[in-house]
């Protein structure tokens, strides 16, 4: 340097460095995340010269031109310089599902810019619960499911809470979705709990939750599939148990068939009726009096059983009957009201003729007459007797022991209806007529 006066300083030397390097950007990871959910996007980074001054973050749809900015990403550590391993960083969450690129862009004090890029899949995953019956009682044993939706694909894994505390009453992994149960089954591992498969995309267990007192209960699912994870929850009321009735009292008394019995056939049904989903008949008991007040009736007591129907024994003819019944459900709960009457029905006055016939010879020819004889039973106050004869080849009768004469040989279904004041019953016979010998005479060989 040189002043006016010809004076001069002393030599200094400076030493220059000139950047060329670009900074190293790697790929970022990860490359598959769940939409809807914010996702550390991250890159290795480094600097050969110098040190990085800052990233920018860029992301658009692969099938887009254009570039959209997200988030000023982070860097680890700084500065980040002359080669020092480091790590840039971004938040960023994708709203749809999709493929889309990404990519950080990182200049160092030199201006010069390093580029990384990766293709990213975003996923979507939901699912909906619900509950088979949406409400019950504290007897209800409800069905739960979880319907998985989005573009996640691959097997599944499936919890259920029946109380949303955190504990996981039902847990199963790797559940193939594409195939479909036929119904309810028992899958290896488990040994009691019944599942199924259902279309579209449905995982089912059956009878998982019931709940001990009334209230409104939330239960929840949590599933995986993929690298994504959903939950949903829905809610279950439960009521006090509400308790049962008997109706729709029948009898069979004019349907039911009386040829050939000494006892009134007769079966009493009802129908368990409870609003409680699920409940069921433990116990019923039925009492059958000629009181309409009940007051010496033929009483069952309680009986543990789930049929609903009893076929009272001794029963009278030409008697008229009252009948009542009353159930318990699974609780033990008495029907409310306490007994369902049922209809009053009266026995026959009689017991029904006992048909039935023979015939003289017991082998017959063709045009050889035949006696039939009636070998029916009546009762002893019966009235009105009659007789209907067929004898299978359009011949008919109205006597008691009639004759006749077939022209034919061949197989005969012979039927005689036998009928009183009672009633009507059947007696059928099958009569074979055959060839007759042919006329013969001894000669002596000699």
């Amino acid at each position: 340097v040189f002043d006016g006066a010809g004076n001069t300083s002393d030599w200094q030397s400076i030493d220059l460095g000139i950047d060329f390097t670009d900074p190293a950007v790697g790929a970022l990871s990860p490359l598959v995340v769940q939409s809807g959910f914010a996702e550390t996007f991250s890159s290795s980074l480094s600097d050969p010269i110098g040190n990085v001054a800052g990233c920018s973050f860029f992301w658009k749809e692969v099938s887009s031109s254009t570039w959209n900015t997200g988030s000023t990403p982070s860097i680890v550590p700084i500065p980040c310089e002359n080669g020092v391993n480091c790590t840039v960083s971004v938040n960023h969450t994708f709203a749809s599902p999709g493929d889309y690129d990404t990519s950080f862009n990182c200049s160092d004090q030199a201006g010069n810019n390093g580029w990384g890029f990766a293709m990213v899949t975003v996923e979507s995953l939901l699912v909906t619960l619900s509950a088979d019956p949406a409400s019950g009682s504290i007897n209800t044993q409800f069905d739960v499911s979880s319907q998985v939706l989005g573009a996640a694909t691959g097997d599944v894994n499936f919890k259920f809470d029946c109380t949303n505390d955190g504990t996981w009453e039902y847990e199963r992994d790797s559940i193939d979705l594409s195939v479909s149960d036929p119904g309810w089954v028992t899958r290896s591992g488990d040994g009691t709990t019944q599942t199924k498969v259902t279309a579209p995309d449905t995982f089912a267990v059956q009878d998982l939750c019931q709940y001990s007192s009334p209230a409104t209960y939330t239960a929840a699912t949590l599933i995986e599939r993929s690298i994504s994870a959903a939950t949903d929850t829905v809610f279950i009321a439960v009521v006090a148990n509400t308790p049962p009735q008997a109706t729709s009292l029948n009898d069979n008394n004019d349907t039911v068939d009386y040829c050939f019995v000494s006892v009134p056939p007769i079966t009493l049904s009802w129908t368990f009726s409870d609003p409680d989903p699920g409940d069921e008949q433990t116990a019923y008991q039925l009492q059958v009096d000629t009181n309409p007040g009940f007051s010496s009736p033929d009483d069952t007591g309680k009986q543990p059983s789930s049929s609903t129907q009893y076929s009272p024994l001794n029963l009278s003819y030409n008697t008229t009957y009252h009948w009542r019944v009353k159930v318990w459900d699974f609780f033990d709960d008495q029907s409310v009201p306490e007994w369902a009457t049922g209809i009053p029905f009266t026995t026959p006055v009689h017991i029904y003729p006992f048909s039935g016939f023979t015939w003289i010879p017991g082998f017959p020819s063709a045009e050889e007459e035949i006696q039939f004889n009636d070998q029916t039973t009546f009762a002893s106050e019966s009235s009105g007797r009659s007789w209907s004869w067929d004898f299978g080849d359009t011949g008919t009768s109205s006597q008691q022991n009639p004759m006749h004469l077939y022209q034919e040989n061949g197989a005969y279904t012979v039927t005689l209806t036998v009928g009183d004041d009672a009633g009507s019953c059947v007696a059928q016979n099958t009569v074979n007529i055959t060839l007759p010998f042919p006329e013969w005479q001894e000669i002596s060989p000699f």
